[in-house]
């Protein structure tokens, strides 16, 4: 067979990978949060989200040190995350909201952010500071 058909085959294969199945469907792929800690301290991260299914899921405790980036913590399909952290030194240093979430049997306050998508990245991002 001569490399322009071989070429031809691969690409074809390649493009068939790609395609969706059904018709009118479109490749998505569900933008990721990132999640980054400011703070000096080491927290704890809770957060509440649509998946990719838009159900709303929860994200049980995450650690993150002072100054960590967790990228891709959860693939999100909705800009609105409820979430709640706190400082793992006793938790004097904390972000908290007004909607009592359970997650894995203990209420976390949660605070509610709609956060702006990183097109670029293909990501939500949220930044932690001390206060």
């Amino acid at each position: 067979m001569p490399i322009a058909a071989r070429t031809a085959v691969k690409i074809a294969i390649a493009l068939s990978l790609l395609v969706p199945g059904a018709a009118g469907a479109s490749l998505t792929v569900i933008p990721g949060l990132t999640v980054q800690n400011r703070c000096g301290k080491s927290i704890i991260f809770v957060a509440r989200y649509q998946d990719v299914r838009r159900n709303w899921t929860t994200l049980s405790e995450i650690g993150l040190n002072g100054g960590d980036t967790k990228q891709h913590v959860a693939g999100m399909s909705s800009p609105v995350l409820y979430y709640y952290a706190e400082s793992m030194d006793g938790g004097k240093t904390r972000w908290a909201g007004d909607q009592n979430v359970r997650v894995d049997g203990k209420v976390y306050p949660m605070k509610r952010e709609t956060l702006a998508l990183n097109t670029a990245l293909n990501s939500y991002r949220l930044t932690l500071t001390c206060r």
